[in-house]
């Protein structure tokens, strides 16, 4: 992908070990998809508390000062070995069903900072309060792990922290956190046991149960041992693991495990377990496998075909189509149109997925990718590269009105489309400016809207006088829009 995602997988500890924390502190962070954001804190304290001296605080865009503050009544205890979860309210509903509150103290993206206060000083934080990061900060070596990752805080931790470079630390040995990929943990959201000596293993890596791309060849499996020193000689002991029903294997180091070759449509269970130096599985045990698979593409002949997929899935267009526009990113990516006598679809196209430059009206085939939704428009995202077919066809706009657009929509999406006689609102300016909105009147008094999505409409002048408007057919979450490519 894109983007690896990630599962703390179940935790089996070998004897029930632990100690008292100092006091309480963050054990679970998640900056998910949307609005799945959430903070549990933890009380390993062995007494009950009062949480009316505590406090959150967001501190938000690298602010000094706190954005939203959620503070505690009187009377609010946080029972000792419990939790208290914080969810955002707009937050799936597995994340609310084990959630205490709501608040706006999760309103945050992973350049924004938290605090735990007690009696308005910070105890424990997530992110450095008055920095701003860019987009994200470093967790256990893992780039940018604040935003669109799950940070559960180690077993081992028994004190909270107010040096974030010393929580974060540097590498997954030296950091206060495991970190996992984009809404995950939510199974282990709402109970958390730290200041432990036991050991513990856990999968970080894959998710259980992920479906990998069809051209993956390979899979690494990654994984966090605590309280347990994996070594040839000199260490606690070595781990054994077994890859479907090949033979089991010693390892002594904790890098991943990499799994290959991999094959379209094949499904694989990893197990790993920890032994000591003689080889004997500790007693009880401690051990933890994953699952995950390598997805097949579905064929299909026409885009009418490929736009009654199911999102998430993969398929191969093997089939004519004709581009119709192209959009570039700073990143890199590119996104791009194309139609064929059935209907029209988005390609993202990652950024050094493709050599290929197709113009306008250019045939290609043989594109793979995965089915997606973008704020209501389909989308295939490639996972390799398309092919061209000599072929040239520049595509004839079908006409529209502004009523039956704005109604049937849908019916014309990623199509080109033509709406006429229509005058341009230019909202106080006298140039196209770019990723803006703009409303497009007709006689009647139907309105749509026209973005600017495309570079080369940026800086032209807005008409003044009734026009025709040729564009991409879109939509933004149910708003129909037409995206004109350039000023003709």
């Amino acid at each position: 992908m894109k983007k690896l995602y990630l599962l703390l997988f179940s935790i089996i500890t070998v004897s029930f070990s632990f100690g008292q924390a100092t006091d309480l502190y963050f054990s679970m962070y998640g900056e998910g998809s949307s609005s799945n954001k959430f903070i549990e804190i933890y009380n390993g304290t062995g007494a009950d508390v009062d949480l009316s001296s505590y406090s959150v605080e967001l501190y938000s865009n690298g602010s000094a000062t706190a954005t939203k503050t959620l503070t505690f009544n009187a009377g609010t205890t946080l029972t000792t070995g419990d939790v208290y979860v914080i969810a955002n309210s707009q937050a799936d509903q597995s994340i609310l069903n084990v959630a205490d509150t709501t608040s706006q103290v999760t309103y945050f993206n992973g350049d924004d900072a938290l605090a735990l206060l007690k009696s308005g000083t910070a105890i424990d934080v997530i992110g450095e309060i008055g920095v701003d990061p860019g987009s994200a900060w470093d967790v256990a070596g893992v780039s940018g792990a604040t935003a669109n990752h799950t940070l559960t805080r180690k077993s081992t931790v028994c004190s909270p922290n107010s040096d974030w470079a010393s929580s974060a630390g540097t590498d997954a040995n030296d950091s206060e956190w495991v970190v996992t990929g984009i809404d995950t943990g939510w199974s282990d959201l709402g109970s958390f046991t730290g200041c432990s000596s036991t050991p513990s293993l856990s999968i970080t890596a894959p998710t259980n149960n992920e479906v990998f791309a069809p051209n993956t060849t390979s899979v690494d499996v990654a994984f966090a041992v605590q309280n347990f020193t994996i070594a040839q000689s000199g260490g606690d002991g070595y781990m054994v693991y077994t890859v479907d029903s090949a033979a089991p294997v010693n390892k002594y180091d904790a890098t991943p495990i990499t799994v290959t070759p991999l094959a379209p449509g094949s499904s694989h269970t990893v197990t790993l377990q920890l032994v000591d130096n003689s080889g004997t599985p500790l007693n009880p045990d401690v051990s933890a496998s994953v699952n995950f698979s390598v997805a097949s593409y579905t064929q299909v002949a026409t885009l009418a075909d490929l736009r009654s997929g199911t999102v998430g899935d993969y398929y191969h267009f093997t089939g004519e189509a004709f581009v119709t526009a192209g959009q570039s990113y700073q990143t890199g990516a590119v996104k791009g149109y194309f139609q064929d006598a059935t209907a029209g679809m988005m390609a993202y196209v990652p950024a050094g997925m493709t050599t290929n430059q197709p113009n306008n009206g250019d045939g290609i085939t043989d594109i793979k990718g995965q089915l997606t939704d973008f704020h209501g428009v389909l989308e295939i995202e490639l996972t390799e590269d398309f092919a061209m077919t000599g072929n040239n066809t520049v595509q004839t706009p079908q006409v529209v009105t502004i009523s039956d657009y704005n109604t049937n929509h849908d019916d014309y999406e990623s199509e080109l489309i033509k709406i006429e006689n229509v005058t341009i609102d230019p909202a106080s300016d006298t140039e196209f400016v770019g990723n803006k909105s703009y409303t497009v009147s007709d006689a009647n008094s139907n309105t749509v809207v026209l973005r600017t999505a495309f570079s080369d409409l940026v800086g032209e002048t807005i008409p003044t006088v009734t026009v025709n408007i040729t564009g991409i057919g879109s939509e933004y979450n149910g708003t129909a829009q037409i995206f004109p490519r350039d000023i003709n």
